[in-house]
């Protein structure tokens, strides 16, 4: 009876460690078995948009940053990596602080501010490559921006290099785009504001400016301005009286095929349906306005004044 009572004893205590041991065991493997991983925010390809030629923009801004860029680590093990940029043209401002090897916790990011510094002009590319201890490693982030030739001490207006080079719009209808100011190498007051207006199109048009006063251009050294363009239905853009609708063809032409043929008719035949097709615009009723946009901008305190034209085209 003694002997059966001790079996007894060990057989209960023996269950509870082996529970315990197949859940540590299990604890250590899902550990074991855990990795990191590695994205950015914003996503491969990121845009830097333009900049004056040897001017850095965004403009260094303490946090938050003026143009973020997360490295994210969504795994359950640390993410440790080493990074560079492929070209001096893309790299962190001087308020990041991130420095290899760079180690980032699970379910976590860290953040730092992108510049972009163009040394020639038109399109710029270059890549931010990790290293890391994540699956797919070495990871490779498309940078691109756009270089563009700006006089020191001046300013210019463009429309986004990234955009159509003519804006589009309907009658009735509105539209929108963005337009850059870049101030050229120098030195400026940081308190210089630029102001800007747009005026232009057809008769009736309406044209605004999302900032039309920047207060610091002098410190930012680009902006960008969402422009608002409408064109009203009634404005007659596309009115023309000498043209006639398609199917205003139909009922002449057939009563010149049903008439009595008679000498030189097929050539009389032929030359009303082209006058009656070209009135018609190809037998469409088709039209289309071009009118430019004028944007105006004023360097408030640097005494420079420019004129911008944005070709306009009303369909």
């Amino acid at each position: 009876m003694a002997s059966n009572s001790a079996s007894r004893t060990r057989g209960t205590l023996q269950g509870p460690w082996i529970a315990a041991l197949i859940i540590a065991w299990a604890v250590s493997g899902f550990a074991q078995s855990g990795s990191s991983s590695f994205s950015t925010n914003p996503p491969s390809p990121i845009n830097m948009g333009p900049s004056a030629v040897g001017v850095t923009t965004p403009a260094y801004l303490p946090p938050p940053y003026y143009f973020p860029f997360q490295i994210v680590n969504s795994g359950s093990a640390p993410l440790v990596l080493n990074y560079n940029f492929s070209t001096t043209e893309f790299s962190f401002d001087s308020f990041t602080n991130l420095a290899n090897p760079l180690t980032v916790a699970p379910s976590s990011s860290v953040t730092g501010g992108l510049i972009f510094t163009p040394s020639a002009v038109g399109t710029r590319t270059a890549q931010f490559v990790s290293t890391d201890n994540a699956p797919g490693s070495p990871h490779s982030i498309q940078l691109t921006g756009t270089g563009v030739a700006v006089a020191g001490n001046d300013f210019i207006g463009i429309l986004d290099p990234s955009g159509p080079n003519t804006v589009t719009v309907t009658p009735g209808k509105a539209t929108t785009f963005t337009f850059w100011f870049l101030a050229g190498p120098g030195t400026y007051s940081p308190s210089l504001a630029l102001t800007s207006q747009c005026s232009g199109g057809p008769k009736g048009t309406s044209c605004t400016m999302q900032r039309g006063t920047v207060l610091a251009f002098g410190a930012l050294s680009r902006v960008s301005s969402t422009v608002t363009v409408t064109v009203p239905a009634s404005s007659g853009a596309l009115h023309d009286p000498l043209r006639l609708p398609w199917w205003s063809v139909l009922p002449i032409a057939g009563f010149l095929f049903v008439r009595k043929p008679h000498k030189g008719s097929k050539m009389l035949t032929g030359m009303a349906l082209g006058i009656l097709c070209f009135s018609s615009v190809s037998c469409g009723n088709s039209s289309t306005v071009t009118a430019p946009l004028v944007i105006t901008g004023t360097w408030v305190g640097q005494g420079v004044v420019h004129t911008f034209t944005v070709p306009l085209k009303v369909q």
